[in-house]
């Protein structure tokens, strides 16, 4: 049996299943979903478990800097005005618009 080109026997879907299965689910979906949409064909020499684990850790990396982020501006104190100030704030800009 193939797919795309690549033999799929059972011993190749379990050593893929071996190599992959420590890859969080979501990473390797990502990963997957890039791979196909960025490689429009493959060759029985490609290692498709080694890209799919450097996707993957792609994925990750960019999935934790997203986190880090967040944590980041969450952490940056909120500097918000009342209500009665932003009206007033909002004032002063039609004013200043005025003079244009």
């Amino acid at each position: 049996m193939t797919s795309c080109g690549v033999q799929t026997d059972e011993f190749t879907i379990e050593t893929w299943k071996v190599l992959l299965d420590d890859l969080d689910a979501k990473d390797f979906e990502k990963s997957v979903i890039e791979l196909l949409k960025n490689k429009p064909s493959f060759y029985s020499t490609d290692n498709i478990p080694g890209l799919i684990r450097e996707g993957a850790h792609t994925a990750r990396r960019e999935r934790i800097k997203l986190l880090e982020e967040k944590k980041r501006r969450e952490a940056l104190p909120e500097k918000r005005c009342g209500k009665e100030e932003a009206q007033e704030n909002l004032k002063k800009i039609k004013e200043l618009l005025d003079h244009f």
